[in-house]
């Protein structure tokens, strides 16, 4: 079964937001992608810093189809997205997971 096909690709096109891609690490000579397409998300994550304290945070993260780029996405990667709640936001890569069928949710940092 081609779940890029039948899965992810109509999924990001009706959810999915615009960005551009600067592969900083994967290729560090390669000009910028644009109008490549992810969706969004901020994960809550709690996190206990100190026993018995509590903290919650947002995690960024957009899921992609990894065959929109030429080489894998890799940490220090950087994106600014262009549509959706988060446009004009500068974002790194620090942790790239793939869904095995696919897709990869790329674990960001906001920068500005």
């Amino acid at each position: 079964m081609d779940f890029d096909k039948l899965v992810l690709t109509p999924a990001i096109a009706i959810l999915g937001d615009r960005f551009t891609f600067y592969p900083r690490v994967s290729l560090p000579d390669a000009d910028p992608v644009s109008d490549l397409r992810g969706v969004f998300e901020g994960e809550h994550v709690h996190a206990e810093i100190i026993e018995g304290v509590e903290h919650s945070t947002v995690v960024p993260k957009i899921g992609v189809k990894l065959s929109d780029f030429s080489k894998d996405p890799e940490e220090g990667d950087e994106l600014i997205m262009q549509s959706g709640a988060n446009a004009g936001k500068r974002y790194v890569v620090f942790d790239i997971q793939p869904d095995g069928e696919g897709g990869a949710e790329l674990i960001m940092n906001l920068v500005d």
